[in-house]
């Protein structure tokens, strides 16, 4: 049995918030002053520049979260497609750096921020964002894969290829879908604690004593000169136990991970005749139709 953690990796153990700082000068350095040309003994002081720039992601995936506010003491804006912010000011004013995207938990942390008298001052205030519902330290074990296939015969009388060439048909059937409890389960003591880590970090919206059918398009292939005569479904779930912290005992459940079809076909001769349920054909004179029902 091999067991995996969704909790803080070593690597990202202290990388919830990356602060840093950085001083730029694009002055001379000796007096951090600027000279102009042509006006010898004149001395210009700019004013200085705090800027505040990082970046928003997944905790989970990594990946850049668009649109995620940031609220610092110096201005606020939204990340953009790279996860990417930036505000900029003259005041030196310390205060919150607050960090929010819809369907994940907050971050904040107060930021101090030094007066300068020339130049510019960049603070980097970086994020990996939690989905709502993630809950540090879960301990999941899966415990095996199995497979499950009902065999469908109804509505298939479109599903005839009279042609010479393969043609292509689309067909909505009812799979399973979600996370269904496993008959050896053992209830968690936090059962919505455990259900909002499912929901979050799983991506599955339902858990219950089976699983849900949901509607499905699949694209079916047609021979040339055959009909489908039935359609094995067969639904590929996984079999996992989560220990959530603080419980004494593990929920199990069964997870969907991919539902697939296989069309069974059968050739269709000449002088044929088919419906839904039979198929039947004869060769003329006083011969009568065979006929095959599955």
């Amino acid at each position: 049995m091999k067991s995996r953690f969704f909790g803080l990796s070593a690597k990202l153990a202290l990388a919830v918030l990356a602060v840093g700082f950085t001083f730029t000068s694009c002055y001379d350095s000796a007096n951090e002053n600027v000279v102009v040309p042509g006006t010898p003994g004149e001395v210009v002081l700019p004013a200085p520049v705090y800027e505040i720039t990082g970046y928003v992601t997944d905790f989970l995936t990594g990946n850049a979260i668009q649109g995620a506010f940031v609220t610092t003491p110096i201005g606020s804006t939204t990340t953009d497609g790279t996860g990417y912010y930036k505000v900029t000011s003259s005041s030196a004013t310390s205060g919150v750096v607050e960090i929010a995207a819809t369907g994940y938990q907050s971050v904040s942390l107060t930021l101090s921020i030094t007066a300068i008298q020339t130049g510019m001052a960049s603070y980097t205030v970086s994020a990996a964002l939690k989905v709502d519902g993630y809950v540090d330290g879960v301990k999941v074990d899966q415990l095996g894969s199995f497979t499950e296939k009902k065999v469908v015969t109804d509505g298939l009388t479109e599903f005839v290829n009279d042609s010479d060439s393969e043609v292509t048909k689309e067909i909505t059937l009812y799979v399973n879908s979600g996370a269904r409890w496993n008959q050896a389960i053992t209830r968690a003591d936090d059962k919505t604690a455990f259900l909002n880590y499912i929901k979050a970090v799983m991506g599955i919206s339902y858990v219950g004593d089976e699983f849900v059918p949901v509607q499905k398009t699949f694209e079916v292939k047609l021979a040339a000169n055959a009909y489908v005569s039935s359609i094995i479904v067969y639904t590929d779930a996984l079999t996992e136990s989560y220990l959530m912290p603080g419980d004494s005992e593990a929920n199990i459940i069964d997870r969907v991970l991919r539902t697939r079809i296989e069309p069974q076909f059968v050739s269709i001769d000449h002088g044929h005749g088919h419906d839904s349920d039979s198929h039947g054909h004869g060769h003329g004179g006083n011969n009568s139709g065979g006929g095959t029902t599955d």
